[in-house]
């Protein structure tokens, strides 16, 4: 408790960036990306009490706020699985229509061009996310007690992401003390993720990875607690979020087995294949499909090293340029340490190796390296644990928060821009 009152100075921070552009005063509201996407579900599920978005989208159309209030009237593509419910054939809505060319219709037509005969409008034919539903549902769930109107949607969302950004480095703090870090140490962990990297920008962001960040944050404290039931309820929960992590308990079970907690193994794996089958099912339920992944799902990219270069150096996501101090990370994730060292490498490489080896490394249309936002906490970690270069890393720190401070301030504007436009008027 000590540490997250010592903390709260952070909330009031990301309240203070939620609601500025530079330094004026403004409302928090959805940027680009799939941000909108996402406010449209929740919209869903508070007002319409279903995840069925086909007629929010037509409501966005006529001038709805259900995207946002900066998108009333906007044709979106729509971010959703088409499913025909008599047939129970399902496709992704980009591969139904070309979102690059409109075409003027009448509602209930979809203005873009159609690229099959396939899920006309209809009775028939429902449009459910193409995202994970669990983090509009835990939106939802977080904002329906102060029930909130489509008008003050956009800022009551924004102050429940404060709020996870806020207990996410709280979790990341606590983990530090039982990791054996100093009290002050721990803080300087948590000010150092939250201040002097892009997690700052993103505790404005719609997008899912603060959350992410922290179910990661809660499953290594529960991994080095010995306490793999927890461990394994995290993982799910960040798996719900992001598939992919449902990968790092598997190879956090394969850990412990091969160090001969076996017991420890059964029970993280089994509550990991059991937390899989659930979200599988209700994929299944929703949108007659296993896997919710995205408007594109996994696309196989380029061989070679490519995704790597991109994801560490590329000019507009690269994560050195925007948090160089995490080059400390990756020097002492790659060399021999403690166990929850062992932990974060190996329970970030099945996500990184995906993301690597995907056709957009990158990210998408978003600001900064939004695919390692989760892994910023833990990043966070592997940094303080370079006992030998403190100087250097708090030389660099200070670097990273004057890219990421202003970098947060004018967030909505510097989607897919290189780090240092931060610094430009």
């Amino acid at each position: 408790m000590k540490v997250a009152a010592l903390l709260l100075p952070l909330l009031l921070v990301f309240g203070f960036v939620a609601r500025h552009d530079g330094f004026g005063l403004v409302e928090p509201a959805v940027g680009s990306g799939d941000e909108s996407h996402y406010l449209l579900t929740v919209s869903s599920l508070l007002y319409d009490r279903d995840l069925q978005l086909q007629d929010d989208y037509r409501r966005v159309r006529a001038g709805g706020a259900q995207a946002g209030l900066s998108y009333r009237g906007n044709e979106l593509d729509h971010h959703t699985i088409l499913v025909n419910v008599r047939t129970g054939e399902q496709a992704l809505w980009q591969r139904v229509y070309d979102w690059q060319v409109h075409q003027p219709c009448t509602q209930p037509c979809v203005p873009f061009k159609k690229l099959t005969e396939k899920f006309a409008p209809g009775p028939d034919v429902i449009e459910v996310p193409a995202h994970p539903p669990a983090w509009p549902l835990l939106l939802a769930a977080l904002v329906a007690p102060l029930r909130p109107g489509p008008e003050s949607l956009e800022r009551v969302a924004a102050n429940a992401i404060a709020l996870l950004a806020y207990l996410a480095l709280v979790a990341t703090a606590l983990a530090a003390i039982r990791l054996g870090f100093s009290a002050p140490e721990a803080l300087g962990i948590a000010l150092l993720a939250g201040l002097a990297s892009p997690w700052l920008a993103y505790t404005r962001s719609y997008f899912a990875e603060i959350p992410i960040g922290l179910a990661l944050a809660l499953a290594l404290w529960a991994m080095v607690s010995r306490r793999p039931l927890l461990a394994g309820l995290a993982v799910v929960a960040a798996a719900a979020l992001k598939p992919p992590f449902g990968l790092t308990g598997v190879v956090w079970a394969m850990d412990l087995w091969l160090q001969g907690r076996r017991q420890e193994a059964l029970k993280l794996l089994a509550v990991v294949v059991a937390g899989g089958a659930g979200i599988a099912s209700v994929n299944l339920w929703l949108a007659h499909t296993p896997i919710i992944a995205g408007t594109a799902g996994f696309i196989p990219g380029a061989p070679g090293l490519g995704g790597v270069g991109v994801m560490l150096f590329g000019d507009a996501h690269g994560l050195l340029n925007f948090a160089p101090w995490a080059l400390l990370s990756l020097w002492v994730a790659s060399r021999p340490g403690p166990d929850w060292v062992r932990f974060i490498s190996l329970g970030a490489a099945p996500y990184l190796i995906l993301v690597a080896a995907s056709n957009a490394p990158d990210g998408g249309f978003c600001y900064g390296p939004r695919y390692w936002i989760p892994l910023i906490p833990w990043l966070a970690l592997l940094a303080m644990q370079a006992r030998g270069a403190r100087k250097l890393l708090l030389g660099l720190a200070l670097a990273s928060a004057l890219v990421g401070i202003p970098g947060a301030l004018r967030y909505r504007h510097l989607f897919n821009a290189p780090a240092i436009a931060a610094l430009r008027r």
